[in-house]
């Protein structure tokens, strides 16, 4: 069978990922470090001052640490973006959610290499989901990649 998507958007994308963490895959591991545990998910994790796409918070050597991460297909940041991710990090710090932060940003290639991700130092290209979800054989996460890469072109 042919799974077929017509479009394929940042929120689809956004829900593979979040799937990657819960089932701790291999796409999962492009944002962790060796020995990380996941603690909690969140999906559009919603604050006074704006939105994380996913927020992932991990024990990592004995802290908590946050991973907030933006996802983009084709549409240009927001103003101040980058900027709010970290205004999101620190605040989890002085409220004791973590006590140390990192940003991401997962986009297809091209993006990444434009000016428009130019702040984010923390990057995880869609092609390279795109390679761990072939290995681990999981079609419709699959398509739902190609899908966004598709309309990123």
């Amino acid at each position: 069978m042919k799974l077929v998507l017509k479009a394929a958007f940042e929120r689809d994308v956004d829900l593979v990922l979040v799937r990657a963490f819960y089932e701790l895959s291999s796409v999962a591991q492009l944002f962790l470090d060796d020995g990380d545990k996941l603690l909690e998910v969140h999906h559009s994790a919603m604050e006074l001052h704006g939105e994380s796409d996913i927020q992932v918070v991990v024990e990592r050597g004995g802290k908590r640490h946050g991973i907030l991460i933006e996802d983009k297909i084709d549409a240009p940041p927001q103003p101040d973006q980058y900027n709010r991710y970290c205004e999101r990090g620190n605040r989890g710090i002085a409220e004791g959610r973590w006590s140390e932060y990192t940003v991401y940003i997962a986009a297809p290639d091209k993006y990444l290499r434009s000016d428009r991700a130019a702040e984010y130092t923390n990057r995880v290209s869609y092609e390279s989901i795109r390679e761990k979800l072939i290995q681990e054989n999981d079609p419709v996460s699959l398509e739902i990649i190609e899908t966004a890469l598709k309309r990123s072109e």
